[in-house]
């Protein structure tokens, strides 16, 4: 399976969607700029795909800030998050994750402890997509039969999700299970 999204420790490495099918292209960034630039611009869509896109922009940005006092390192925390919240204005994952990052941000007291808390968010966030996907493909495959056609429309699978997908899940799955999709 593809990554279309990893965190990569200082850095997020993605897919560029819009170079897709004619090449497979990866950008690899430590700026939560060049995240929402790609959010803006199409190169990371899918709702899913783009809440744990802003999810590791917000986790970047504060790793890679350099300010020690508390108030200066929240105030471009939350600088970060506004940004990234107006890159797709009808994304709902985009909102719910950066929602979870803020009540991190807001909670916090302490710098150091903050960007340990924002990275292991993220990939919180990014795990449990993964598992969502997993647990769609396990439920949804009792509804599909044997020798079935199904045709998907839009960003689908591990391109628009942290894992195999929604309905792509349960084609894969069903697949596994030789059920002839």
């Amino acid at each position: 399976m593809i990554k279309s999204i990893e965190w990569c420790g200082h850095s997020v490495k993605f897919i560029d969607q819009t170079k897709l099918p004619i090449d497979e292209i990866y950008l690899n960034t430590s700026d939560y700029n060049v995240i929402a630039d790609a959010i803006r611009k199409l190169k990371i869509r899918g709702a899913p795909l783009i809440g744990i896109a802003a999810a590791y922009g917000v986790a970047l940005s504060a790793i890679n800030s350099h300010a020690e006092n508390f108030d200066v390192f929240e105030k471009d925390v939350l600088e970060a998050i506004g940004k990234l919240e107006a890159t797709r204005p009808t994304a709902v994952n985009l909102f719910w994750a950066l929602e979870r990052m803020r009540k991190i941000v807001v909670n916090s007291t302490d710098v150091h402890n903050l960007k340990r808390l924002l990275v292991a968010e993220a990939l919180k966030i990014h795990k449990e997509d993964e598992e969502m996907c997993r647990k769609i493909g396990d439920n949804g495959v009792k509804l599909i039969p044997t020798n079935a056609v199904i045709l998907t429309h839009c960003n689908t699978g591990a391109l628009a999700t942290g894992g195999e997908g929604t309905a792509q899940s349960v084609i894969i799955t069903a697949h596994r299970q030789g059920k002839n999709v």
